[in-house]
């Protein structure tokens, strides 16, 4: 359907390459020491494996995507601290 910004149709492959490329971008603008803005919420803060509040509730991401997400930006926090 033309207009229809669904990512329903994409695999977990697809999702997961578009993530690496984004967390590669986001460590280059870190390397940089540019500050980059990420949230926790209420659901996320005192979540060890899950700290960061991804798809604002509305978005479901394949497990391994969401992991990828989550681990990624958990050693992020450590490393550019």
């Amino acid at each position: 359907m033309p207009g229809d910004n669904s990512i329903a149709g994409w695999n977990e492959q697809l999702h997961l390459s578009l993530v690496e490329k984004d967390l590669k971008h986001i460590e280059s603008l870190l390397k940089k020491e540019w500050a980059i803005l990420g949230w926790q919420n209420q659901k996320t803060v005192d979540d060890i494996d899950k700290p960061y509040a991804i798809g604002g509730g509305i978005a479901t991401l394949p497990e391994e995507v969401s992991k990828k997400i989550q681990n990624t930006l958990k050693t992020f926090s450590i490393k550019f601290n």
